[in-house]
């Protein structure tokens, strides 16, 4: 299954009636360039899985960073950025660890 299909019927697997009224999934630019993605894991049963930060920086062109945190606003999230160059891996990178890790 691609990607993005994949990433679709992630979200609508969430999708309750009530989830999706406070959480979701954000992907957009920065003016850095790049990008961030917003994955709201609260209730998803991903909350308390481990994850291994990925911190890989090799300049202005080549960058990528991903985490999961807790954010006070809304709770815990999957966060990843990187350059223009990005967007795939990071949702791969996210798709990996909730398929594997």
């Amino acid at each position: 299954m691609d990607l993005l299909t994949w990433l679709q019927r992630w979200y609508a697997d969430h999708c309750d009636g009530e989830w999706e009224e406070f959480y979701g999934v954000e992907i957009r630019n920065v003016d850095n360039p790049g990008w961030v993605i917003h994955i709201d894991l609260t209730h998803t049963g991903m909350e308390n899985k481990p994850f291994t930060e990925i911190r890989d920086d090799n300049g202005d062109d080549d960058w990528i960073f991903c985490q999961v945190r807790n954010d006070p606003s809304q709770g815990m999230i999957f966060y990843g950025a990187g350059d223009p160059n990005k967007l795939v891996k990071i949702l791969t990178v996210f798709r990996n660890w909730v398929e594997n890790e």
